[in-house]
């Protein structure tokens, strides 16, 4: 399970846009049935109508370890279809291991984005965004909002 809570908006007219993004759920795995919690702090600031910085704190807490972890991203729009998303997450405490990712973002109408990205993180969701691949990978993310 998941959700998000918005606190501030910069398109609303505060000086930034701060969300707070909780998951929760049980580990899959035969042998280790333990719960997890992630959350991730989210604070985006558009330099302007083309290129946002933001600044997220993350933490996941599990059965088995604790980690934490400081995100870093940039989203630069290059044209009205396509963006460039670098990030990388920095370790902070526990056995979180830094990591980078880099995308190339198509959305060619509001409601669909896909992106094409090499990561060396363990996943783009939740406590992989602060582990590391033992092999850097290429994938595709669909997005589709209704």
């Amino acid at each position: 399970m998941e959700g998000t809570a918005l606190f501030f908006s910069q398109p609303r007219g505060d000086d930034l846009s701060t969300a707070l993004r909780l998951s929760f759920g049980r580990v899959l795995a035969p042998d280790d049935r333990s719960g997890y919690l992630f959350g991730e702090l989210l604070n985006i600031r558009e330099l302007s109508k083309v290129f946002s910085v933001n600044l997220n704190s993350k933490v996941a807490l599990s059965g088995s370890e604790n980690l934490f972890g400081v995100g870093m991203s940039a989203n630069w729009q290059f044209s009205k279809i396509f963006s460039l998303i670098p990030e990388v997450n920095i370790a902070a405490y526990g056995g979180a291991e830094s990591n980078y990712t880099l995308a190339l973002r198509a959305c060619p109408n509001q409601r669909l984005c896909v992106d094409l990205y090499g990561t060396n993180s363990l996943s783009l969701q939740d406590a992989g965004q602060l582990l590391t691949s033992e092999t850097p990978v290429a994938g595709l993310n669909l997005t589709w909002k209704y």
